[in-house]
């Protein structure tokens, strides 16, 4: 078995291995991308004692699909590059971009554009968002 450089840890949503008697682990770039997910999705006031550096752990991205989707796209190009700068020190964010869909438009398509720093690759993570119609 190869060594991780990026470490290893529990698979998110937590799952049990074939045999059913250990947790699901994962390593390198998909610890990484569970990270992102994890920090993204995670509201801040889920962990209100989790600072670092004045930066709470979270974004407000998750509590932002009931508003309209420029408040979305606004929230996601703000608070994800600050979140994930302070609390993902494994990787350095390029850009973070959330664009509306063509064809529906109540989905919205979020992009950070990130670089690892032990090996310089550069990587997407993509993920859509589908934001809900208040009445």
């Amino acid at each position: 078995m190869t060594p991780s450089i990026y470490g290893t840890g529990l698979q998110y949503p937590i799952q049990l291995n074939s045999s059913g008697s250990k947790p699901k682990t994962v390593s390198n770039e998909e610890l990484v991308m569970l990270s992102i997910e994890q920090i993204i999705m995670t509201d801040v006031f889920e962990r209100p004692f989790l600072v670092r550096n004045g930066i709470p752990f979270g974004t407000r991205v998750s509590r932002s699909l009931f508003e309209p989707p420029e408040v979305f796209i606004d929230i996601f190009r703000y608070e994800v590059p600050r979140a994930l700068n302070a609390w993902e020190p494994r990787i350095a964010v390029l850009s973070a971009d959330a664009v509306q869909a063509v064809d529906n438009q109540h989905t919205v398509q979020g992009v950070v554009r990130f670089r690892f720093r032990a090996t310089g690759q550069q990587q997407n993570f993509v993920r859509p968002y589908q934001l809900t119609k208040t009445t």
